[in-house]
């Protein structure tokens, strides 16, 4: 059985002086116990959180060996095929529409953020900048104007 990854709240995402590091990884854990009651194939699987002292200090995430980052920079067109490529975006496609069904939005969709199960089906990670629709973002720097 391979171990489940243990995700932190990364210090490098959060402004300076700001204390909303618990605060973020509780909502990035909300956001995962929602998906989780309307799973879908195409997005991270979640399989519970660490708590320390009545608090959660780790998510614990399905472990997964490669991203479409990866693949892009390591393999040739011959062994990352047209065909397999529109099947990724097909599927990360499917996995938007379905957190967008749910009322949310990933708002980080990236190849780093694109990984690939044991079966070869692409799966979209990394929910911390995932926020209902229409709500502003409280990761990293605001964009105005």
């Amino acid at each position: 059985m391979q171990l489940p990854e243990l995700k932190a709240p990364r210090l490098d995402h959060y402004r300076d002086g700001s204390d909303d590091r618990a605060l973020r990884l509780l909502s990035e854990a909300r956001l995962h116990e929602r998906v989780l009651g309307s799973p879908h194939r195409n997005l991270d699987s979640y399989l519970g959180c660490v708590v320390e002292d009545d608090r959660i200090v780790r998510l614990a995430l399905k472990r997964y060996s490669k991203s479409l980052y990866d693949r892009l920079q390591r393999e040739t067109k011959e062994e990352f095929t047209p065909q397999q490529r529109t099947a990724c975006m097909n599927q990360i496609q499917a996995a938007v529409e379905h957190l967008n069904s749910l009322g949310l939005a990933h708002n980080d969709i990236s190849p780093p953020n694109i990984m690939f199960d044991n079966t070869g089906q692409a799966v979209l990670t990394d929910l911390d900048s995932c926020a209902p629709l229409g709500e502003i973002l409280t990761k990293g720097e605001l964009v105005t104007g």
